[in-house]
């Protein structure tokens, strides 16, 4: 055991060591329970370290595997921990003295102290309830302590949150406390006959309020089976409660601090949960109950409950009722009256008579909703003077058995304004408008049934003259389909016959090309090596001229074939601007060279074979301006004038004189080449140069008229 109990201790200070080291900067740790529970749920307080020494006020005995939390507290007050200890094998008493670290966490604005080691110090008697008023329990000094309260029980009801939960409002000394009471059934703890006993209750007042419970400041929470004694029971009943007096003078706060107060009168009106209840000085007051049964239309009932009001009239909340003694109730008759008259719409703000509240009505109008069967809340609604008004019939359910949307009815009822109770943060409570309460199944007359040509029967002749249109629509669409399909197979025959005339027509041009380049070139080597091979021998020094001639010639040839390769991959025919093209054609061979383009000439006057020679001839003028002038900038220029089509090439090359330019018998063929293009397109070139003043390439075309003009290709020598 020793054993087990020293490792565990070096897991404990493993994890403290751990903590500590993972703490983001250096900060003064908490060392009482009171800082700890003061912490704001703000997250500037997230990993804020603590350090407490305390003593365990609950559970009584637990093992920290099967404990979610734990209360401990000192000498300053107490704190809620988080059971994150990482041995979980450890067993705590109420009544240890316990070492606790670990640090803060806040999360959507809760605050959570985090436990990570928790070691027993040594064992002390379980802390024993002390006593307390209502004034200490909310100002925090007893915060989380075993403390026993007394007060008289004001109202007791079911959680709406937790059903395990019955709810007790206790007044101590003008103070109100929330008391929850868990596995307490209302039923025996005498029901709503308890209100106005003297309790004594003992549990823990709790800073936050943990789990669902409703956020209603701090609460009282009983703890243990036996948390609730009665020390006095009632003095007087539920209805012994005081006769609600003249408060006409009052103001809403007033009121409400009334209490619980009696009334007494006449049921007008029955609707989901509430009544209204004519008294025998006139005055309507909407009553809602605590409890599911409700009276009858016409009944005499006592009514205990709180009152409230809502600017207008005095209503009752949470109230209690019985049957009162007999008295004769003479139903009055509805006045007939138009729905402008009882409400109206000025700058979009709702005005309502409220002279009409609680008085018997008729009205005239057309059903525009119904509820669903299944649905509780029995509400139709009918539109009068363009207003839509609900009438309640949850009293006379069946009044709506044979009833449509359409039908146009008179309903008599009980006029309800319905408005919202005044509350501290509403001063003006917001008045919804008005609805109709069914007294009897008497007070709702059929006046006429929607005419046979519904909107229901519209829509399905509708939908059969669009049945008939769409068939319509598909016999013309499968003739359409039927024709466009001839079209199809007629296009794709001149497509055909197009792309046959087309593959004709660029087999010639490549025959063109390869002829007036590299066949020549080719025939230029062969020549000069038979040369060679004869003059062998003696004349070795000539042989050996013109086999390096050959060398050029085929040099030549295979940067031709590279040039026509390039063409047939490269996209630059399909630019629509030319000066794209010759940027996208010279970008292999002008990586280092300030290129200057203008090259003002529509794309679409342009044959595609014109626009070939026209790059192939741009190419051949700025490699040899590259290669052999070592050019640095190179400018390319076009335009058309006068119907001819003009563009040129100047470089800041080294320069040459064009008459002892190379020709084809020193291997050199670029020029002889561009000669040849520019004479197949009938066509002039100027060569203008000078030794170190670099050189200008001028050539001058026939503008052909469209881009559809297919001059002829040149037949190629055979």
């Amino acid at each position: 055991m020793k054993h087990i109990e020293g490792h565990s201790l070096l897991l404990s200070a493993i994890a403290a060591m751990l903590f500590c080291v993972t703490s983001a900067a250096p900060v003064k740790a908490l060392h009482s329970a009171a800082e700890i529970d003061a912490v704001p749920g703000v997250a500037e307080s997230a990993a804020l370290p603590f350090d407490i020494r305390a003593t365990v006020a609950a559970p009584e005995s637990a093992n920290l595997t099967n404990c979610n939390t734990f209360i401990v507290f000192d000498d300053s007050g107490g704190a809620l921990l988080q059971n994150h200890v990482t041995n979980r094998n450890t067993s705590i008493h109420a009544g240890d003295r316990v070492h606790a670290t670990g640090r803060i966490d806040v999360d959507a604005g809760s605050t959570f102290a985090d436990c990570y080691t928790l070691e027993v110090e040594s064992h002390g008697p379980k802390p024993q309830p002390i006593k307390a008023t209502v004034r200490e329990l909310l100002s925090g000094r007893h915060n989380y302590q075993l403390t026993t309260v007394t007060g008289v029980v004001r109202d007791i009801f079911l959680d709406e949150v937790d059903k395990n939960y019955i709810y007790l409002i206790l007044d101590c000394d003008g103070e109100t406390l929330y008391a929850p009471l868990k596995s307490v059934p209302l039923a025996n703890f005498g029901g709503n006959s308890a209100i106005g006993a003297e309790v004594a209750i003992t549990g823990r007042c709790y800073a936050q309020n943990a789990g669902s419970r409703r956020r209603i400041g701090k609460i009282f929470k009983g703890e243990g089976k036996d948390c609730l004694k009665v020390i006095r029971p009632p003095s007087t009943g539920l209805f012994d409660a005081p006769q609600l007096e003249d408060c006409h003078l009052m103001s809403p706060a007033e009121i409400m601090a009334l209490g619980r107060r009696r009334i007494a009168g006449t049921v007008t009106a029955v609707w989901n949960g509430s009544i209204l209840l004519q008294t025998a000085t006139d005055i309507f007051s909407r009553v809602d109950f605590a409890e599911a049964a409700l009276p009858k239309y016409g009944e005499h009932i006592e009514v205990v409950g709180f009152p409230e009001s809502d600017l207008y009239h005095i209503n009752f909340t949470r109230a209690h009722w019985r049957p009162s003694s007999a008295s004769t109730f003479i139903q009055a008759t509805p006045t007939d009256i138009s729905i402008k008259e009882l409400m109206k719409k000025d700058n979009d703000r709702l005005i309502i008579a409220a002279n009409f509240h609680g008085r018997p009505i008729r009205i005239r109008g057309v059903v525009r909703n119904l509820p669903e069967a299944a649905n509780p809340n029995k509400t139709l609604y009918v539109e009068s003077d363009q207003y839509i008004i609900p009438v309640d019939f949850n009293s006379c359910p069946t009044v709506c058995n044979d009833m449509t949307v359409g039908c146009e009815i008179e309903v008599a009822g009980t006029c309800v304004m319905d408005s919202e109770n005044w509350r501290q943060n509403q001063v003006f409570p917001q008045l919804k408008g008005v609805f109709l309460v069914v007294r009897t199944s008497n007070d709702v007359q059929m006046l006429s049934r929607p005419s046979w040509w519904t909107p229901a029967r519209l829509l399905v002749v509708i939908i059969a003259m669009l049945a008939l249109i769409l068939a319509v629509v598909i016999w013309n669409r499968s003739l359409h389909t039927l024709a466009e399909r001839r079209g199809r197979e007629l296009t794709a025959e001149i497509v055909s016959r197009v792309e046959s005339e087309l593959k004709v027509s660029e087999r010639t041009r490549l025959a063109v090309e390869l002829h007036d380049t590299i066949a020549q070139y080719l025939t230029g080597a062969i020549m000069e090596i038979r040369t060679g091979v004869r003059l062998g021998g003696d004349r070795q020094p000539t042989a050996n001229e013109h086999l390096a001639l050959a060398q050029k010639t085929l040099e030549s040839c295979r940067q031709e074939l590279r040039n026509c390769l390039w063409d047939l991959r490269n996209r630059a025919l399909e630019q629509s601007n030319m000066g794209v093209a010759i940027r996208q054609t010279l970008a292999p061979h002008v990586k280092n060279v300030d290129l200057a383009v203008r090259f003002n000439v529509p794309r679409e006057r342009i044959s595609d074979n014109t626009a070939h020679a026209i790059l192939r001839i741009i190419r051949e003028l700025v490699i040899n301006a590259t290669r052999h002038g070592r050019a640095t900038a190179i400018k390319i220029a076009g335009s058309v004038e006068g119907g001819k089509l003009l563009f040129s090439v100047k470089d800041n090359g080294c320069g040459f004189t064009p008459e002892e330019a190379p020709s084809i018998e020193d291997g050199h063929f670029g020029i002889q080449g561009i000669r040849e293009r520019i004479t197949a397109f009938n066509g002039d070139f100027i060569l203008e140069s000078a030794p170190g003043k670099g050189t200008k390439a001028t050539v001058i075309l026939t503008m052909p008229t469209t881009s559809d003009s297919k001059p002829e290709t040149p037949s190629p020598k055979l």
